[in-house]
């Protein structure tokens, strides 16, 4: 860096007039009376909006505020401006970032400069674009709207950016096929949301999730395909959001949404498969079976699914079975959905009401393995919270598990109950860890597995290792607040608060970092 320069943090601001030397081309006069235009409403929005103009460069400017919100309310009102003049409207492109600029004495450059640049580059005449940092510097404002677009790779950027648009009246949003960036989006990507419950009893509830959940249990076997986790995707539950904000949160390109009303032995299922990005059906189908057909319609949509996307993508289909019949026990399958559904809510005495739903479920059908597996986690999780003893979670965990082996039943529930008996009950690391990279091998795409591995790296004390883990989990489990409460924490005790603090901003936890001295490796 040049002996004579400051650095500091800014709202940027980067705006070109779109057209302007094909204009210059045609009509001189015209071209310049634009020009004018623009920059008497930009002084005018910058003064009022406490901006700071540094550089006017041909049809496009740059300028920096102390303030992300005075910036992207800048730009609203000039485009709103520009609008009204219908005579002579402005033809503006405006793009904001939230980064470092570096001050000279002849020039201003930095990263942060260049990815406002970029940013604004994508845009058309009249959007205003914003980088993930100043929308999420901005979005707690009620007079501010924005929507994702995509997240994009820009040159000499090493991460690709999520990029927003505003939204507000008078603004235009530009649409996919606008953009000029390279979008960076992963199509092999889905999430399942948790079925509607249609049956006229509440209480089928616990179907229409289980119905959900074996599907995506189905679609995980994918190789190739990212499948979102049920706690992100539930997430959603009950909430009336647009699709294309759901998928912008969880980062996938497709969306299964679907309804199920179940009334005596007769079962009607619905599912929709549908784009994130422009909120295309990709189809809608419904399936009116009994219940004895269950896993065959749960197949038929996995199924269905892999080979629509696959189509998509001009790749070959995927032909193997995705669900195998746990059981042909219908009576035992439709109780240990319902310990399912309470094991699934934890809070309060959720665990204590799966454990008897568990149990009937095998005594129903005692070679139904997936209850074994659910009740060995049951009884340690109980301990832990105080609600039974070790000793005698121990006995009933071990039982279990046994049955499991006995059976066969290879699961990724499975692997993350042997975890959790060796880790907790046990103190076996060993035995924790063998567990747990064979359910990864089995399974690279069960969250659950990839947290348990981030855990073991932490009790080992291999702090980066862990963040790896938890990364990977991540990609998998966007909205955990466990995975991304123990990666903040692993990345602020190991000294660096600067990573720390918005993951833990995010988990909506309030640590005392600001103000503090927090002793580093360096000291």
């Amino acid at each position: 860096m040049p002996k004579h320069s400051i650095r500091r943090l800014a709202a940027i601001m980067f705006t070109d007039i779109a057209g302007y030397t094909a204009m210059m081309q045609e009509n001189e006069t015209a071209a310049a009376a634009l020009r004018q235009r623009h920059r008497e409403v930009f002084q005018r929005e910058h003064e009022r909006c406490y901006g700071e103009i540094l550089q006017y460069y041909g049809d496009g400017t740059l300028s920096v505020f102390k303030s992300a919100i005075e910036a992207v309310e800048c730009a609203i009102a000039m485009q709103r401006s520009f609008l009204d003049d219908q005579a002579l409207l402005v033809p503006l492109r405006i793009g904001i970032h939230l980064g470092d600029i570096v001050f000279t004495e002849n020039d201003v450059y930095g990263d942060g400069v260049n990815l406002a640049s970029r940013i604004e580059s994508l845009g058309v005449p009249g959007s205003i674009l914003l980088s993930d940092e100043v929308n999420y510097a901005v979005k707690s404002q009620g007079s501010i709207a924005t929507q994702s677009v995509g997240s994009f790779e820009f040159k000499n950027i090493r991460e690709p950016v999520e990029v927003f648009a505003v939204t507000n009246t008078g603004i235009r949003v530009p649409g996919r096929s606008e953009l000029k960036g390279k979008l960076k989006e992963n199509k092999k990507s889905i999430a399942v949301l948790p079925f509607v419950n249609m049956s006229t009893d509440p209480e089928n509830e616990y179907f229409s999730d289980g119905m959900a959940e074996e599907i995506l249990n189905a679609l995980v076997k994918v190789e190739g395909l990212q499948v979102t986790a049920r706690t992100s995707s539930f997430f959603f539950k009950g909430k009336n959001m647009d699709v294309r904000e759901i998928g912008s949160q969880l980062g996938v390109a497709y969306i299964l949404e679907g309804s199920v009303r179940k009334m005596g032995n007769r079962v009607r299922i619905t599912a929709q498969l549908v784009s994130s990005v422009d909120g295309y059906h990709f189809f809608s189908e419904t399936y009116d079976r009994t219940l004895e057909d269950i896993f065959a319609v749960q197949d038929e949509i996995a199924l269905k699914i892999t080979h629509r996307l696959r189509e998509h993508l001009g790749e070959d289909q995927h032909g193997q079975q995705l669900v195998k019949p746990p059981t042909l026990n219908m009576a035992a399958y439709d109780t240990y959905l319902k310990g399912l559904y309470y094991f699934n809510q934890w809070a309060g005495q959720g665990m204590g009401k799966a454990i008897p739903y568990f149990e009937q479920a095998i005594e129903m059908e005692p070679d139904f393995a997936q209850p074994h597996a659910w009740l060995s986690m049951c009884h340690i999780f109980m301990a832990f919270g105080g609600h039974a003893t070790w000793k005698e979670a121990h006995a009933k965990a071990n039982v279990h598990l046994k049955r499991v082996a006995e059976l066969d039943a290879d699961s990724p529930e499975y692997y993350f109950a042997l975890f959790v008996y060796y880790c907790f009950s046990e103190r076996d690391w060993n035995g924790a860890i063998a567990a747990v990279k064979k359910g990864l091998e089995r399974y690279p795409n069960h969250p659950s597995l990839h947290h348990a591995h981030a855990s073991l790296h932490c009790i080992r004390g291999d702090h980066a290792a862990m963040i790896a883990a938890h990364k990977k989990g991540l990609q998998l489990d966007p909205l955990s607040m466990e995975m991304l409460f123990f990666m903040g924490a692993t990345y602020l005790f190991s000294g660096d608060v600067e990573q720390a603090t918005p993951i833990l901003t995010k988990c909506w936890i309030w640590f005392p970092i600001t103000g503090r001295r927090w002793k580093t490796k360096a000291g």
